[in-house]
């Protein structure tokens, strides 16, 4: 399998002659490889990009929430977010939520 360019080494005989093993040249990987450079053969994080449970109304509610009665744990805010919202959140997604809400943060940090 070679690059398809002018100038460039066959994308099979790149990868065997980088410093780590990568293996069999796989479909998709000079697409990934073209399209990224080496980050692009490195694997996405699983999962969803963001807290997707702790909208902002989630977030909002359980800041009241600790406003009114500052000796609720994330464990009690656990419960109250169920009972409201009908989701399941984890108490430390909680703390990591409401830490973000504290810190300000800038135009186009997001």
């Amino acid at each position: 399998m070679d690059s398809g360019r002018k100038n460039r080494a066959p994308v099979k005989r790149w990868y065997h002659n980088t410093t780590f093993p990568l293996g069999r040249v796989m479909d998709g990987d000079r697409d990934r490889l073209d399209a990224g450079g080496l980050a692009g053969l490195v694997p996405a994080r699983p999962g969803p990009p963001r807290a997707h449970k702790l909208t902002d109304e989630v977030v909002a509610f359980a800041r009241g929430r600790l406003a009114s009665d500052p000796t609720l744990r994330s464990a009690d805010l656990v419960e109250l977010i169920t009972e409201r919202f009908g989701v399941r959140v984890h108490c430390r997604s909680i703390q990591r939520a409401l830490a973000r809400a504290a810190t300000p943060q800038e135009e186009g940090d997001r």
